[in-house]
């Protein structure tokens, strides 16, 4: 089986694999543990668009997860099949950023291209936070701007997370 999961949608599958584990973990109740499970699995389902038979029972071992290790388990299991995120070159960087001068991409053997769905770092030259990015029509895009943080905790308009937020401006 080729790999199938986009690293958003891997993404997604990992909060949903958590979520399950959380529940067990606070959960007493049959039903409310069945009821997270009928949830968790009909979100996922959803990010995608089609899924074959083979692809559908590998995402459907989503509901044996109790625990973290047991989601850690299931991340491992399902992780030969996501899509990384497709590595940037000098010469990409250069068409993204023409204006740019000097401007060095952060060090890729740090990074997990497998979770990451855009490749975002501050230059400490200039100041400037760059933000790369795929459209619709799986092309690149560059986005360059100045990053303030607020140091307060609110919803990332990004990743809908609860954590500190900031505003950046292109």
């Amino acid at each position: 089986m080729e790999a199938f999961i986009r690293s958003d949608q891997y993404n997604f599958i990992k909060s949903q694999a958590y979520i399950l584990a959380n529940g067990h973990a606070t959960a007493n109740d049959r039903g409310v543990i069945q009821a997270l499970k009928s949830l968790a699995i009909e979100k996922i389902i959803h990010v995608f668009e089609n899924l074959t038979d083979e692809q559908k029972e590998l995402i459907d071992t989503v509901l044996t997860v109790q625990n973290r290790e047991d989601a850690e388990s299931f991340l491992m299991k399902i992780n030969p099949y996501v899509i990384p995120f497709q590595e940037v070159t000098a010469q990409t960087l250069k068409k993204l950023f023409p204006k740019a001068k000097k401007l060095k991409l952060p060090d890729m053997e740090e990074i997990d291209m497998k979770e990451i769905s855009y490749l975002s770092w501050i230059d400490k030259g200039s100041s400037r936070k760059f933000i790369i990015a795929k459209n619709d029509k799986n092309k690149f895009v560059g986005l360059q701007g100045t990053f303030q943080s607020l140091n307060k905790k609110s919803i990332c308009s990004l990743c809908h997370g609860h954590e500190e937020v900031g505003m950046f401006l292109v």
